[in-house]
């Protein structure tokens, strides 16, 4: 799976360069960099290019960080397709700020009596954090990871000695201000890869950062204590599970379009498969005599509801195939045969729109002597 990491596992710079790592697949890649000064919103961003990739490549290169205060954010996209808005085809990202050494301020306790001001919260597709910063006016960045990070010297934690990590993650404030609220969604394309998104269910660490304009700063990994200025001291980093996926698919009824007997109505047989993320598939028959071309037959009740929860509801396919049977017909003919199949739909990620209800239909295609029939469903989504 292509991605970036930090080299040596830092995760902010306190240098005038940051060494990343790349790394490609078969696809080749290309790395955008925006420079975004201390008090410059978001929707000011512009992005150039850094370096072209090929495939099937490891490479390490250094990115300017030279401005204190300012946030580097670093973009990888596949080839051909970056931008300087920042919209392509997404690989990675890494939000890098550029601190002063030696300028840890106490920010996050100023206004309270040695907890932080941050109330960190999560969904089934994000973490959100606010994060208070008292009477200065700074900058936020959440990161999250699955790796646990560690301070072993220095001024910030790093991810040094992590063997593996599938995600480091992280979402900057939208501008400067005291208070900040800040989510953090996996952006990254979904698919199989090797390395596995954020979503229901993980289990993960996060710090939270504010800077000021000259790069003075403040971070915590947990929500409970202040950290101290050396780490030898700190509290163990918090862990955050997002909410578990829950489903409720329910067959509402199917429609004949066109029975496809023409002297009479149609008889057809039924079979319709719900098909869980890594379960055995549900199969229910349903049986409609006389079926004719633009009746309804409505199905619904406990025996065509099915909530699925977790990893089974990762990832749903419904099919529906029917027989509709012509063994007595004059002249003789044979049966006629229909199906169709749907992959439920991409779930929404983020706060406000993870949870919704959704209206699905599957079209058969048309099989032999115009047999035609659809079917409704319905899929309501939620997180706990």
């Amino acid at each position: 799976m292509p991605g970036m990491t930090p080299a040596n596992g830092q995760l902010v710079s306190f240098e005038s360069q940051f060494e990343v790592k790349v790394k490609t697949d078969d696809a080749r890649a290309e790395l955008w960099v925006a420079k975004l000064a201390f008090d410059e919103s978001i929707q000011e961003q512009r992005f150039s290019l850094v370096e072209s990739f090929g495939a099937n490549v490891a490479e390490e290169l250094s990115v300017d960080t030279s401005e204190p205060g300012h946030l580097y954010r670093l973009r990888l996209f596949a080839a051909n397709t970056g931008s300087s808005s920042g919209d392509g085809a997404f690989i990675d990202e890494l939000n890098i700020p550029r601190l002063e050494s030696g300028r840890r301020r106490d920010y996050l306790t100023m206004c309270s009596e040695g907890a932080p001001q941050l109330a960190v919260e999560s969904g089934g597709t994000f973490v959100r954090a606010v994060i208070g910063s008292g009477n200065v006016v700074t900058r936020a960045l959440l990161l999250i990871m699955d790796a646990q990070p560690s301070w072993p010297m220095g001024e910030f934690p790093v991810l040094n000695g992590a063997t593996t990590i599938d995600f480091l993650l992280s979402s900057p404030s939208e501008s400067t201000d005291l208070i900040h609220e800040v989510a953090v969604v996996d952006l990254r394309a979904d698919g199989p890869p090797a390395r596995r998104r954020l979503g229901p269910g993980a289990t993960v660490h996060f710090v939270a950062l504010v800077w000021d304009s000259d790069g003075g700063f403040d971070f915590t990994w947990t929500s409970e204590a202040g950290m101290p200025h050396v780490g030898t001291s700190a509290a163990p980093p918090e862990k955050v599970t997002t909410k578990e996926r829950h489903i409720v698919l329910v067959i509402d009824e199917l429609v004949c379009l066109d029975d496809s007997d023409d002297l009479s109505d149609g008889e057809a047989e039924f079979q319709i498969v719900i098909t869980p993320s890594a379960a055995l598939p549900i199969k229910r028959l349903v049986s409609w005599d006389p079926m004719e071309t633009g009746s309804i037959k409505l199905l619904g009740g406990s025996s065509f509801k099915f909530p699925l929860t977790g990893q089974a509801a990762d990832a749903v396919t419904v099919a529906v195939s029917a027989t509709e049977d012509d063994s007595d017909s004059f002249p003789p003919d044979g049966h006629d045969l229909a199906s169709a199949s749907l992959k439920i739909f991409q779930f929404r990620k983020g706060p406000g729109t993870e949870t919704f209800n959704e209206i699905l239909t599957l079209d058969t295609q048309i099989g032999g002597d115009d047999f035609h029939f659809l079917m409704h469903c319905s899929v309501a989504v939620s997180y706990a």
